[in-house]
């Protein structure tokens, strides 16, 4: 069956998916500082994800969950405890943000794919998701179209790769300071132009 990469609104009942990806390491380790959310974070960012803006609103982040059509699950794939028999079209394979800054035209996404689901050739798949999801959502709100935005640690090839294979151009690098002052991490960023985007 071929796979199709879909994203739907976060719900109540992916609360408990974001909590268990931002506290594993394998996950969060290009994110930010490198470690693994506090629940005070977690529940910050679930509140966030609960009660989103309108699309393009500034300020406002907007959170989806990433699903993908013709797998049977992390139980074939020989992940021991997982529940069998999960449907195809009820995957989740991981979840997604855009974030609307004040002063910024551009729209920064930020994708993070279930270590489950790696080595299964879907992380260019979902980023070329999340990049028609926001297309699409701003669309729909009858915002013209803008510069899609995605930070990403050198060492983070494969995220690196689907962004490239997707139009997007490495344009800078960037130290960002990690928190507490304790030294900085570079982050390069790729940019997506609005004028590629075919109406």
């Amino acid at each position: 069956m071929e796979r199709s990469v879909r994203i739907r609104g976060f719900t109540e009942d992916d609360v408990e998916l974001l909590a268990g990806l931002a506290r594993d390491q394998r996950v969060v380790r290009y994110v930010g500082d490198g470690r693994p959310w506090s629940d005070a974070r977690i529940a910050e960012r679930a509140r966030q994800a609960l009660n989103p803006g309108d699309w393009g609103e500034v300020g406002r982040d907007r959170w989806g969950i990433v699903w993908c059509d013709g797998l049977t699950g992390p139980a074939a794939a020989g992940s021991p405890g997982d529940e069998v028999g999960v449907e195809p079209q009820t995957e989740r394979i991981g979840l997604c943000v855009a974030k609307f800054a004040a002063g910024d035209d551009a729209i920064e996404i930020g994708y993070w794919l279930d270590p489950d689901y790696w080595g299964r050739r879907l992380a260019r798949p979902m980023v070329a998701a999340v990049v028609d999801w926001v297309d699409s959502g701003l669309r729909r709100a009858g915002r013209p179209p803008a510069d899609l935005v995605a930070r990403i640690q050198p060492a983070n090839l494969p995220s690196a790769a689907a962004v490239r294979g997707l139009g997007f151009d490495c344009v800078a690098r960037e130290a960002v300071p990690r928190p507490g002052g304790a030294g900085a991490d570079d982050v390069d960023v790729y940019v997506r132009r609005a004028a590629r985007i075919r109406v």
